[in-house]
């Protein structure tokens, strides 16, 4: 997704140079108002947006905690969920237990919300599907 962001021309910055990094919230804006209700319509994904995933953060004693992420509210708070979600799995200790099942249906939603977003745009399903 976040390929297909960027060669779509949401990016972050595009001074020569810098970083290629896709702007999430910038999409998220260019969605139509409506998205994230059509898509809480879907269970799992009421689901996450009901109790979405928390952030890792350092704690007292620098000890590693969960802290509650900022509700859903609108597009831009759908697709930090979504990153957040990711990054809980790749980077922030949920492999301890990566097959649970709220790690399952956390999956389950962020699919269904990447496909959901894919079928508003046909350049950006295009470059995600087929990488051009």
């Amino acid at each position: 997704m976040e390929y297909a962001l960027k060669h779509c021309g949401f990016l972050l910055n595009e001074n020569s140079g810098a970083k290629a990094e896709p702007n999430w919230d910038r999409f998220a804006n260019s969605l139509q108002a409506s998205f994230l209700e059509d898509t809480k319509r879907k269970q799992c994904v009421t689901e996450f947006c009901d109790v979405p995933p928390k952030k890792q953060v350092v704690g007292l004693d620098h000890r590693l905690e969960w802290q509650d992420s900022e509700p859903v509210s609108d597009n831009r708070s759908l697709f930090l969920a979504l990153r957040t979600m990711r990054n809980n799995l790749f980077h922030g200790g949920k492999s301890e237990d990566p097959f649970s099942e709220r790690s399952r249906l956390l999956l389950q939603a962020g699919i269904e919300i990447i496909h959901a977003a894919l079928d508003s745009d046909p350049k950006l399903a295009r470059r995600f599907e087929h990488g051009y």
